[in-house]
């Protein structure tokens, strides 16, 4: 089974190298890797190039936000399963191998836990809440989250009305629509904290979480209790 792997950058040069590894590391042949770069003006792309070898296409141009070259990337995947790994984050040693034996014919979504890499250097393990939470908050881990070709081909890409909170979006329309989930209780990536949505929280994300619950079907003073309560912890906490 071919999987595909796209990475999105960013002048993402103090940590793109670290992700490329990890995908190269993986001890499964049947990778075809994807790299989209926004237009770096660093030197992301110099160190894109050292591993040309083993990276399918790196495309480099500009876009209109994560969601657009999140779309970009699946636009160009020929793998049967898709897998989406930031500049940031890595996956765990003999992930796709494990993808590969556990995902079930019927699974649209095959997802696992993540391991927070703190920015003092600690590391701490995240594990994927039940599904009913993603009507109020992100409750998988992204980068641990796999998802079929035709799955994407049957429920839709990544909605350009979000910039923050598009994976929620789409994994909370994929579950609404009746897409099949599948969880493994294994740490299937390693994630930096201090990315965009953590950068952006209370102006951007805190205002598309409350907005994608009301969609979904929550009603207006709970998604506005969410909201409130999430804002006073960043405040509280000095986030």
């Amino acid at each position: 089974m071919k999987i595909s792997i796209i990475t999105i950058t960013f002048n993402s040069e103090k940590t793109i190298e670290d992700t490329i590894k990890s995908v190269l590391s993986q001890r499964y042949s049947e990778i075809e890797y994807i790299i989209i770069d926004g237009g770096s003006t660093d030197d992301t792309l110099e160190i894109c190039n050292r591993y040309k070898y083993g990276i399918a296409k790196i495309i480099s141009e500009s876009d209109s936000g994560i969601s657009d070259a999140f779309n970009k990337g699946i636009s160009y995947a020929t793998g049967e399963v898709i897998g989406i790994l930031n500049s940031d984050d890595m996956f765990a040693e003999n992930v796709l191998n494990h993808v590969s034996m556990k995902i079930n014919k019927e699974t649209d979504v095959f997802y696992g836990n993540g391991m927070r890499l703190l920015p003092n250097g600690d590391s701490r393990q995240y594990n994927a809440l039940p599904l009913n939470r993603l009507y109020d908050c992100m409750a998988l881990v992204h980068p641990s989250v796999f998802i079929r070709k035709v799955s994407y081909e049957k429920y839709g890409n990544f909605n350009l009305d979000f910039k923050m909170c598009m994976d929620r979006e789409l994994l909370l329309r994929m579950l609404t629509s009746g897409a099949k989930f599948q969880y493994t209780d294994k740490v299937l990536s390693i994630y930096r904290m201090g990315g965009a949505s953590d950068l952006n929280y209370v102006n951007k994300v805190l205002p598309e979480k409350r907005k994608i619950s009301v969609m979904y079907g929550m009603v207006g003073w709970k998604a506005m209790l969410f909201y409130i309560r999430d804002w006073l912890y960043v405040k509280i906490r000095g986030l």
